[in-house]
């Protein structure tokens, strides 16, 4: 249990939450975005939450894994044949559990770079993808289908949020004598809390290139 006791949605509201903000530099985003992903043919998402597999235990000095709430903008085009969704306006938001594993007895090895980091980075990427279809199915097996929901609602619901936005750019976007609000709380204060701990990451344009943030 993450915090003195579970979440109340009577009393744990958006408007109540600590919020905390880590700015990457440009060099470590590069390798994130870029190298990481080139080498080890995955995407940004995997290596972020295998730091996120290998933080947690480290923080809470256990190795009993991850249990994460995975966020995704749902608008996955390939596991539709003929889907073409350029001219769709909204959210298609999907989430979906995931207990994460890095495979090591040692995340401390995870986070400093050894070879036991690259062994992670397979191991979790490979339970990312063994969810059927990027986990787009959940939200139905859960709370729609007699057969599954019963099963679904006995078991423990994750703790941890986490949700990669991608690379946000702003450059070439607005008309002359207009500029972008900043951007403020996506939620309405008196929404309940979902999860104890939630990790929102994009990419931002810096003066050096990227930032993660």
């Amino acid at each position: 249990l993450i915090g003195e006791r579970p979440l109340d949605p009577a009393r744990d509201l958006r408007g109540d939450a600590g919020r905390l903000t880590v700015r990457v530099p440009a060099d470590v985003t590069a390798a994130v975005l870029d190298t990481l992903p080139a080498a080890f043919r995955s995407g940004p998402d995997d290596i972020l939450l295998t730091a996120l597999a290998a933080a947690v235990p480290l923080w809470r000095g256990d190795r009993a894994g991850l249990l994460v709430d995975v966020e995704s903008h749902g608008r996955h085009e390939d596991l539709v044949e003929g889907a073409e969704l350029s001219r769709t306006v909204g959210w298609f938001t999907v989430t979906h559990p995931v207990r994460l594993d890095t495979g090591t007895a040692d995340p401390r090895a995870v986070l400093t770079g050894t070879d036991a980091a690259g062994d992670a980075l397979r191991a979790v990427k490979e339970q990312l993808r063994a969810t059927p279809g990027q986990g787009i199915g959940y939200g139905l097996a859960r709370y729609c289908d007699p057969a599954t929901a019963p099963g679904f609602a006995e078991l423990p619901e994750a703790q941890f949020g986490f949700n990669y936005l991608g690379r946000v750019s702003l450059a070439g976007a607005l008309v002359p004598g207009w500029e972008l609000a900043a951007v403020g709380a996506d939620d309405a204060p008196d929404v309940p809390l979902s999860h104890t701990v939630e990790v929102t990451i994009a990419a931002h344009e810096g003066p050096a290139g990227p930032e993660l943030a």
